[in-house]
C-alpha cells in the first residue's frame, strides 16, 4: 500500500461521491454541485493498492497543531485494507507534519466507524448533543482524539 498526499481535488471527490459513501456522509442530495476544498492548509492523503485509490484521509486545521480528520475507505476495500490504511495514514501524518493532535467527530449513527477509530488509537473524549442542530433526525456525535504520542 502506498500513501500519497494529493492536490488533485477531483481524485478526492471521486472517493467521497462513491454512492455508498455519499449516502452515508451527505446531507446534500445534489452530488453534482459538491466540491472539495483545494486550500493548501488542508491535507488530502490517498491510499493506493496497485495504483488504484482505496480511500482518502482528510485533515483540516483547527488550532495551531490540532487538526480535524476524516477517513473514508471505498466499500470494496474496507474489509481487507481499512485497518492498514488507517495505520499508514496516521504514521504518514506523524512522520511528515508537525501535527500533534487529530480530532474526529462521529455520529452515533455509525458505531462501526467509532469502533474503527478506536482500533486506530483514537480515544473517546466526549459527546456533542444533537440539540445544537436545527435539522430533524440528526443525532449526537462522539468526539474522538489521538495525539502523536498515543501510537508508535
Amino acid at each position: 500500500m502506498k500513501i500519497k498526499r494529493t492536490y488533485n481535488v477531483q481524485e478526492v471527490r471521486d472517493i467521497l461521491t462513491n454512492l455508498t459513501i455519499w449516502r452515508a456522509i451527505s446531507d446534500n442530495t445534489d452530488m453534482a454541485s459538491f466540491t472539495v476544498t483545494d486550500k493548501r492548509s488542508h491535507i488530502h492523503l490517498i491510499g493506493y493498492i496497485d495504483d488504484n485509490p482505496i480511500g482518502v484521509f482528510i485533515i483540516q486545521p483547527n488550532l495551531r497543531k490540532e487538526y480535524y480528520c476524516h477517513f473514508q475507505v471505498l466499500p470494496e476495500y474496507r474489509k481487507k485494507y481499512a485497518n492498514k490504511f488507517g495505520k499508514n495514514v496516521l504514521n504518514w501524518v506523524w512522520d511528515n507534519t508537525n501535527i500533534t493532535t487529530l480530532n474526529a467527530t462521529i455520529s452515533e449513527d455509525f458505531p462501526k466507524v467509532k469502533q474503527f477509530a478506536k482500533s486506530q488509537g483514537f480515544k473517546e473524549m466526549g459527546y456533542i448533543n444533537s440539540s445544537s442542530s436545527n435539522k430533524k433526525n440528526i443525532k449526537g456525535k462522539y468526539l474522538l482524539c489521538i495525539t502523536k504520542g498515543d501510537i508508535k
